[in-house]
């Protein structure tokens, strides 16, 4: 029995993918805030009771936990940051908003579009997220950090063209 389709499958995945980059953008423009004010710099990094010389649990309590982001911060029209993030976050919610309403079949129109937020914002979270996980482990390992560069360096030189 072959029964129109209101919302062809093959659409959803680019309102998926759409949610995603839209997170995306603005998790990077979140980690660009906070390069901003020093949290990559080298002594925040490598010195010792800098910001991020946390524990394990501190870590995660702390920098990473998502109840002390205060979203004002994040969405205030006065910095650069805020209007870039404002920029992320309703110009991708415009464009998923316009495609869940071209695509959804009736009456799922509410659910796709929150569904949509949600990846949104844990798209966003998880870039914040992984940048901060990254800055912390090479606070936690030090100077081992240049000794695994060291080793992922390929032994050989790689020839661009061969001849």
């Amino acid at each position: 029995t072959n029964r129109p389709v209101s919302a062809p499958q093959v659409e959803i995945p680019m309102l998926n993918k759409l949610a995603i980059l839209s997170g995306f953008f603005l998790g990077f423009v979140l980690v660009s805030e906070a390069l901003q004010r020093g949290l990559g710099d080298v002594e925040n990094i490598f010195s010792k009771n800098a910001y991020w010389d946390l524990t394990f649990l501190g870590f995660l309590s702390g920098p990473t936990n998502p109840l002390n982001i205060v979203m004002q911060d994040i969405f205030w029209p006065e910095t650069i940051v805020g209007v870039a993030s404002l920029l992320c976050f309703f110009l991708g919610m415009m464009v998923i908003f316009v495609v869940v309403w071209r695509v959804a079949p009736p009456g799922r129109v509410l659910s796709m579009l929150l569904a949509s937020i949600v990846v949104l914002v844990a798209t966003a979270y998880v870039t914040v997220y992984a940048m901060s996980a990254m800055v912390w482990l090479i606070a936690k390992l030090n100077f081992f950090v240049f000794g695994l560069l060291l080793l992922y360096r390929p032994l050989k030189p790689r020839k661009l063209m061969k001849s």
